[in-house]
């Protein structure tokens, strides 16, 4: 098996169908495959996500840290996507993982730059591309987190908010409630995944399971 045939990652995949994604836990959206160890299982801009991430090379090995979540397998350069059938999918190329070290700017970029600026050009070869989004994805959790820090480092509260008409607010949320709305679990879901990263070293995939299931 080679990441060139995905026909034959797709016909040896089990016909079964995760029903919730293993990275949000919510009902799976664009079925994601991994050509090299042919694991599936989460959604597409799950997966994305995931990838952009972890998108390093490991200091000192040159190995790339973008592994598949489940057996720890070097994703490689493409992932599938969009699938209809055996035949009928689409391929989502990588770009390549960065590395941690930056490399300092020469001259003649910093004059592309410049020139750049004068046109109205966004750079000085390209506009905003899928990474840059999906970068701009993980600076703003990145924030949120460091937010998050600051309040609890500072023992800072949240101010009362009143139960009425205008504020909607309903205190009084039972399990069976929470239970019976998909909304309510995805919200707190996100909520929890997000206020366990504040902690360093903590494992936000298992921590974030133990909390719901409690």
């Amino acid at each position: 098996m080679t990441l060139s045939e995905p026909e034959e990652v797709l016909e040896r995949v089990s016909d079964t169908e995760p029903e919730n994604c293993i990275i949000c836990l919510q009902p799976i959206t664009d079925n994601v495959v991994l050509p090299a160890c042919g694991h599936r299982g989460c959604c597409f801009q799950c997966m994305l996500l995931w990838i952009a991430t972890s998108s390093t090379v490991a200091s000192g090995h040159g190995k790339s840290s973008r592994r598949c979540p489940l057996c720890n397998t070097p994703i490689g350069n493409h992932i599938i996507h969009g699938i209809r059938g055996q035949y009928d999918f689409e391929r989502h190329w990588l770009a390549p993982p960065s590395s941690p070290t930056a490399r300092p700017s020469t001259s003649n970029e910093t004059h592309a730059d410049n020139a750049s600026v004068r046109t109205g050009q966004i750079g000085p070869r390209r506009g905003i591309t899928r990474v840059d989004r999906r970068q701009q994805v993980v600076d703003e959790l990145e924030r949120a987190i460091e937010r998050r820090r600051h309040i609890y480092r500072h023992g800072m509260f949240v101010k009362h908010i009143a139960s009425n008409r205008h504020t909607q607010y309903k205190p009084t949320l039972t399990p069976s409630r929470f239970a019976a709305s998909p909304d309510l679990i995805s919200r707190a879901t996100k909520f929890i995944r997000r206020e366990l990263r504040v902690w360093n070293g903590l494992d936000v995939e298992v921590s974030s399971l133990v909390s719901l299931c409690d």
